[in-house]
């Protein structure tokens, strides 16, 4: 399954960590949002696009989800890796 999710299918493998982001940030997984979003920089997603598929977590789920992003971010941009 997890093969699925970082390849190319009917969704190209740069949106679906995208989505992945965004569901992580749902779930407030620290880990999983710090691994990432390491990955999407080694990718060359920008911080930008990372804030606006965090924004539909957000949106769905509330100020909490807000709330954990901004450490969660902050976490990884420090250098600080889960995985």
């Amino acid at each position: 399954m997890m093969r699925e999710t970082n390849q190319d299918g009917a969704i190209d493998a740069r949106t679906k960590l995208l989505v992945n982001f965004a569901l992580a940030v749902a779930a407030r997984c620290g880990p999983c949002v710090q691994g990432l979003a390491e990955k999407a920089r080694k990718t060359g997603i920008s911080r930008e696009e990372l804030d606006e598929a965090a924004w539909c977590a957000i949106t769905m789920n509330g100020a909490p989800v807000r709330m954990f992003y901004d450490e969660a971010m902050e976490k990884a941009e420090g250098g600080k890796s889960c995985c």
